[in-house]
C-alpha cells in the first residue's frame, strides 16, 4: 500500500496522522512533501527552520506488537546564517528508524521509541519529522567562504573587538 500526501493548508498537521490500528498490510508507505505550509506550522515553536522542500518517505512495517517506521528524508531546508543572518539552504539526506508501540499514554521513551495510546491507535508524525530535521542541522550554520552578505561582513569587521588590543592590559596578578 502506498500513500502520497502533499500538504496544502497552513498549520494543518492532520495530514501526518498515521492510522496504525487500521493498517492491514504488513508494509505500508507514506510519502510526504514537506514545504512552506509544513514549516510555517513550527516557526512559532523555535524558528530554526524557515522553510524548505524535503521529501519524506515513511515505510511502516507492522510487527507482532509494534510498528517499525523507516524514515527517509531528502531535500533542503532554509535556515538563517549564524554569521550574516541571511537565509541559506542546507541539504538533507537522512535515514532513521522509529519504533512505535501501543500503551496507555503517549510517551517518548527515547529518540527511537514512542508509545502511543492504544485507544487512539494513531501517530501524528509531523513533530517527529520536524524534530529530526532540526537535529540533522550542523551546530554552526554559516555560508561557505564568500557566501555571506558583504554588507554584514563589513559591519562585523567594523564593530568586532580586536583581541590583541584587549589582551595588552593584563592584570598583574595573572602574570
Amino acid at each position: 500500500c502506498h500513500t502520497f500526501i502533499k500538504t496544502s493548508t497552513v498549520s494543518d498537521l492532520s495530514h501526518y496522522i498515521i492510522p496504525l490500528k487500521s493498517i492491514v498490510s504488513y508494509n505500508t508507505t507514506y510519502d510526504y512533501e514537506l514545504e512552506e505550509s509544513f514549516f510555517s506550522a513550527f516557526v512559532a515553536e523555535d524558528g530554526i527552520i524557515r522553510g524548505g522542500n524535503v521529501k519524506a518517505s515513511i515505510d511502516v512495517k507492522k510487527l507482532n506488537y509494534s510498528f517499525e517506521l523507516s524514515i527517509k528524508l531528502n531535500g533542503f531546508v532554509s535556515v538563517l546564517c549564524d554569521r550574516c543572518l541571511d537565509v541559506m539552504e542546507i541539504q538533507i539526506d537522512e535515514d532513521s528508524v522509529l519504533v512505535v508501540k501501543f500503551g496507555e499514554t503517549y510517551t517518548e521513551v527515547d529518540e527511537e521509541l514512542v508509545i502511543v495510546p492504544e485507544k487512539e491507535g494513531v501517530f501524528n508524525i509531523a513533530w517527529y519529522l520536524y524534530e529530526s530535521l532540526v537535529l540533522i542541522l550542523p551546530l554552526q550554520r554559516i555560508h561557505q567562504d564568500g557566501g555571506c552578505n558583504k554588507e554584514m561582513e563589513k559591519n562585523l569587521q567594523k564593530y568586532s573587538t580586536d583581541i590583541t588590543v584587549v589582551n595588552e592590559k593584563i592584570d598583574p596578578r595573572w602574570e
